[in-house]
């Protein structure tokens, strides 16, 4: 994908509609499940603001709405027809049994906590919007924390690219290194409430005369 960021200013002052035109709609497909790297088209929207092409007031919340649009699609896609779209192509390419396990186990460990988490981590995001409609994850769960996940997302990845578009490849590069640490760093934090919250249950339990 590097060479898309080399190319693109080749082509902002007589593409530059037709580009953002066409991020939105990788957004929206890469939400759907095919396997695309979101970060790329936020970036490009980033970087179109940048170059002048297209506005930033309008492009953000576009992102934001065609984003957020796509992942509430597969939650009522999973909510509907659950177990039965598995079956049937392009579902089944990007709804693998190992996928959904995971983010079944995910919600189960976590709760609603993981519908922000997989924001975050590329892979898990469609089969876990999908899951928790299947799992009748209430709506309001589901845009309280990917909207949340989105909120933070969108507009740093996009902003990144509009106020530093000079080095984009560059800013690509660091900002899925802190995708990652993000990730880590949530995992990390959520697993420590979780053990906090078990050892004083547990000693509660333990305590004379506890209820």
């Amino acid at each position: 994908m590097d060479w898309i960021f080399v190319q693109l200013p080749n082509f902002v002052d007589s593409f530059g509609v037709l580009l953002a035109v066409a991020a939105i709609l990788v957004i929206v497909i890469s939400g759907l499940g095919l396997p695309l790297p979101e970060d790329v088209p936020l970036f490009v929207i980033g970087y179109l603001c940048y170059a002048g092409a297209v506005p930033l007031w309008f492009m953000l919340p576009a992102a934001f709405i065609a984003l957020l649009g796509a992942d509430c699609t597969l939650y009522w896609l999973g909510r509907r027809y659950g177990s039965h779209l598995l079956t049937i192509w392009p579902f089944r390419t990007f709804l693998k049994p190992d996928r959904l396990a995971r983010a079944e186990a995910a919600f189960h460990k976590h709760g609603g906590k993981t519908l922000f988490l997989v924001r975050f981590l590329p892979g898990l995001r469609a089969p876990a919007y999908f899951s928790a409609g299947m799992f009748r994850v209430p709506f309001w769960k589901m845009l309280v924390f990917d909207g949340s996940a989105a909120l933070l997302s969108v507009p740093t990845l996009i902003l990144l690219a509009y106020f530093f578009g000079a080095q984009l490849d560059n800013i690509r590069h660091w900002t899925e290194r802190a995708q990652l640490s993000v990730a880590v760093v949530l995992f990390a934090i959520i697993g420590t409430v979780i053990a906090v919250k078990l050892l004083r249950s547990r000693r509660k339990l333990a305590t004379p005369g506890a209820i």
